[in-house]
């Protein structure tokens, strides 16, 4: 029996999770911006963006609000969804600005691309050896932060980007 190269699975492995990232997102457009099991886009991505969105408002106290955030998340997906709460620090809606710029339906997209982008970065500046991208993008731990629209992929580069390189 002849093995498969690690490489050769791990490309798989990202092909079929980009799939199913995709399929699973065209599935976010049922009831309003959600999958009609209440669920939003982004999934939990809408905390992080509806935080810094009231904060570009000039309406903070509504994040910790749970009547007020909560009704601002359904204007924003025009349907019914389940109750979220901001779990966040108060700094992460200042840090998290500039996806308010962004209307909701591109930022996710934004947010998961591009922490996926700085999170294989970190991997690259922290491993340098030539597979460690592939193997970091690999990772089921990415493909699960990912689908369920977590900052999963930014802590992991932040995390990243402070290890020591100097051995």
């Amino acid at each position: 029996m002849r093995k498969v190269p690690l490489e050769t699975l791990a490309g798989v492995w990202i092909f079929v999770a980009t799939v199913a990232l995709v399929v699973e997102f065209a599935g976010y457009f049922e009831a309003g911006l959600t999958n009609g099991r209440g669920y939003p886009l982004g999934q939990d991505f809408i905390n992080m963006w509806a935080g810094a969105k009231l904060t570009a408002l000039g309406r903070t106290e509504e994040i910790f609000d749970f009547g007020a955030f909560h009704a601002f998340h359904l204007s924003v997906v025009g349907a019914s969804i389940q109750l979220y709460h901001y779990s966040y620090p108060p700094v992460m809606a200042v840090l998290s600005l500039p996806l308010a710029a962004l209307p909701y339906v591109p930022a996710p997209v934004v947010w998961l691309v591009g922490s996926t982008a700085l999170f294989a970065f970190a991997a690259r500046c922290a491993l340098p050896w030539p597979r460690a991208v592939l193997f970091a993008l690999a990772t089921p731990a990415l493909f699960i932060s990912l689908i369920a629209g977590q900052n999963g992929a930014l802590t992991a580069a932040l995390l990243g980007g402070g290890l020591d390189r100097t051995n």
